[in-house]
């Protein structure tokens, strides 16, 4: 990764992670910090709105709506993106509950441009909501993450841990990057 991104150049960086491990919170944080622009996760309004069991062929559609979101928000004067949530985690949700992960998921994985994730340990409280299934498996799939994230060249670090040092050691990363 080239620290001296060419003047104009947007910063693209995804928070990734397992259930209830702080990505929106450490999302919405970084974002106020660098007065940047990010993309919520689509998952949770797709879901909701719904109103009925989601199904193995609702992955597809919510990997489109992350896509969507990703490539519509406006450019903002800091040249950074954030995203709570990427492909990765829509694959890995898929090959966790249903053993595979649709082609389509696998293309968008591919195609994705983020120049680093952050990575959030499950080391803070379970927070129960109506969407959330896995309180018990976070660190397996935490270990997932980490294979999937090891095994790519982007430049990526682990958050654990409370805050402020998780916020701080995650605007360190990003200043590095700069």
């Amino acid at each position: 990764m080239d620290k001296n991104l060419q003047k104009g150049t947007q910063l693209r960086i995804a928070v990734t992670g397992p259930e209830s491990s702080g990505k929106t919170t450490l999302t919405k944080k970084l974002a106020e910090h660098f007065d940047a622009s990010y993309v919520p996760e689509y998952a949770r309004e797709y879901l909701i709105n719904i109103d009925r069991e989601y199904e193995e062929s609702d992955l597809p559609e919510i990997a489109k709506g992350q896509w969507w979101s990703w490539n519509n928000i406006r450019k903002d004067k800091s040249n950074l993106f954030i995203a709570d949530t990427e492909m990765l985690v829509i694959k890995i949700w898929s090959e966790y509950k249903y053993g595979k992960t649709h082609p389509f998921i696998k293309y968008l994985l591919k195609k994705q441009n983020f120049d680093a994730f952050i990575l959030t340990k499950a080391d803070i409280p379970w927070e129960e909501d109506e969407l959330r299934e896995n309180p018990l498996d976070r660190d397996i799939l935490f270990d997932m993450y980490l294979k999937e994230l090891k095994n790519q060249p982007k430049p990526f670090i682990i958050v654990e841990g409370e805050d402020p040092e998780r916020t701080q050691k995650a605007i360190d990363f990003i200043n590095s990057l700069r």
